[in-house]
């Protein structure tokens, strides 16, 4: 019994641990994660008892789906020819398939759950703090101005490190919203600091999903809980942001401006690096690879160089110089591995969704829509940041227990406990 609460212990608390860290991936964030990640394993697999473990799987369907889609990603290998290119995308794809396996047998209760979401929240907040203090330490001792975009964005990719503190932010509204929930009622302050942060890493599917969670959540009050003055005030606050933004950040306009411009105009000037206008060029030369390879794909090692082929095929220098993969995971995974692995790349999203609906998980709802929309413009299945968080909180939502509306309650315990087969 003793080393069943202790195995259960670590599970946890190496799970806080993964969460806080997620977002330091430049700070040596991607090596301590792989090494915490690791330590999970290897008690999980120390603490044994797998018959009981694999008989408590819940969404039997959904976490062979996950499995396959990985197992998919090995056999792609037979049809590559860059071997060692093929090897290391399944190291960095390897969370998809180790997640389920931790999480799917070892579940949190809605408590302990609660937990790792704070410290993630915690965690993304210290590195937001971090990046403020570093900008303004350059602006004030150097001269430089390093409050947006990528020179705000020390530890990751603005659009990853945006997901991230929307994500963040989801959390904190629902804490802030539920009525049964008591509890971290002084985290507000940090709402508008995730706000402001978000605003200043300008990446523009990171604003358009601020807006768009700010809107549902002047919607929610005004309709689901008739505050109709705050929310109406929330509304016009958003606006009044969204205009003074725009007017009083050039740097953000013109990144708007831009997105824009690139979008509407027929112009396909192939040296662009814009980074919308390059997505138009680079989503096309991906749909000719699509239509080459339409069923299996170019194989898991093999897909990087026949774009790069084609970029130089059709003269998108832009592209080729700059190595780009199709940014759009699911582009990406038609280049690789056809419309067989895509049609499990869906099903990995939907039936979660069906789910988490079914289950009355609306924060773990809101975190698959937040990825389904990232997953337009970035293919971030391709990346530590994107595959490490995306595993780890999509594993870790869907095989919890079922909680309702009551997200923050306790439960009696935080895993799943079964009687042992032999007593049964």
């Amino acid at each position: 019994m003793f080393a069943r609460q202790l195995h259960s212990r670590i599970h946890f608390f190496l799970s806080c641990l993964i969460a806080i860290l997620l977002p330091f991936k430049q700070f040596g964030g991607v090596q301590i994660l792989t090494i915490l990640i690791s330590l999970l394993c290897l008690n999980w697999l120390l603490e044994g008892d797998f018959r009981n473990k694999f008989q408590a799987i819940r969404h039997k369907l959904v976490f062979c789906i996950f499995i396959l889609f990985y197992l998919l990603h090995v056999a792609g290998l037979a049809w590559s020819v860059d071997k060692q290119a093929g090897v290391f995308d399944l190291q960095v794809k390897f969370s998809l398939f180790l997640f389920p396996w931790i999480f799917a047998t070892r579940p949190f209760n809605t408590e302990k759950l609660d937990q790792i979401l704070s410290c993630f929240v915690l965690g993304c907040a210290f590195a937001a703090v971090l990046l403020l203090l570093r900008a303004t330490y350059f602006y004030v001792f150097a001269g430089e101005n390093k409050f947006f975009y990528e020179q705000l964005s020390f530890f990751m990719h603005p659009s990853y490190f945006s997901m991230y503190l929307n994500l963040a932010l989801i959390y904190l509204l629902f804490c802030q919203l539920k009525k049964e929930n008591t509890r971290r009622g002084h985290w507000w302050i940090l709402i508008p600091l995730f706000v402001v942060v978000v605003i200043l890493l300008s990446s523009k599917l990171g604003l358009i999903s601020l807006l768009l969670i700010l809107a549902l959540t002047a919607g929610y009050l005004i309709f689901a809980r008739k505050k109709y003055l705050l929310g109406i005030a929330g509304g016009g606050i958003m606006v009044l942001g969204v205009i003074g933004v725009l007017k009083f950040s050039p740097a953000i306009y013109n990144r708007v401006n831009n997105a824009v411009q690139a979008m509407s105009s027929d112009n396909s000037d192939k040296t662009k690096t814009e980074s919308t206008a390059v997505r138009k060029l680079i989503w096309g030369a991906s749909r000719d690879v699509i239509s080459e390879h339409p069923f299996f794909g170019t194989g898991t090692g093999d897909s990087k160089a026949m774009l790069m082929q084609k970029y130089k095929q059709e003269g998108i220098t832009g592209a080729y110089n700059k190595n780009l993969n199709s940014h759009n995971a699911y582009l990406q995974i038609l280049v690789s591995l056809g419309f067989t692995g895509f049609l499990l790349f869906l099903a990995m999203l939907f039936l979660p969704l069906t789910i988490a609906w079914s289950e009355r998980k609306y924060f773990f709802m809101c975190f698959i829509l937040l990825m389904a929309l990232n997953f337009i413009p970035e293919s971030m299945l391709e990346t530590q940041a994107g595959v490490m968080y995306y595993a780890f909180f999509n594993c870790m939502l869907l095989f919890s227990e079922k909680t309702g509306y009551g997200l923050y309650v306790p439960q009696q315990a935080w895993f799943s406990t079964h009687k042992l087969v032999a007593g049964m």
